[in-house]
């Protein structure tokens, strides 16, 4: 999956993807990935896959079009949230 943005070739061969962040209407870019490995992403490729060299944050652009800032303070991590999903995934209770 891949979010709405625009991948411009730089002089340099590599390529640079630009979308508008979706939780705070800034733009948000991704820059200097290896133009095989963004087409190949295109192509469905999962993010993860084709860049793992990339950090989190910037895969995250890639997949959501939004900043790492935005995404953690609009969908925070809640540990125990974790924990009891799979808790009630593996024994089918939330305890």
């Amino acid at each position: 999956m891949a979010a709405q943005g625009t991948i411009t070739r730089n002089e340099d061969g590599t390529v640079r993807f630009t979308a508008t962040c979706m939780l705070c209407g800034q733009p948000c870019a991704v820059d200097r990935l290896d133009a095989e490995k963004a087409a190949r992403w295109q192509a469905g490729e999962f993010v993860q896959d084709v860049f793992p060299e990339l950090s989190a944050s910037e895969r995250e652009a890639l997949v959501s079009g939004s900043h790492a800032e935005c995404f953690g303070a609009a969908f925070p991590a809640d540990a125990d949230d974790d924990e009891e999903w799979t808790s009630t995934w593996l024994f089918g209770t939330g305890e």
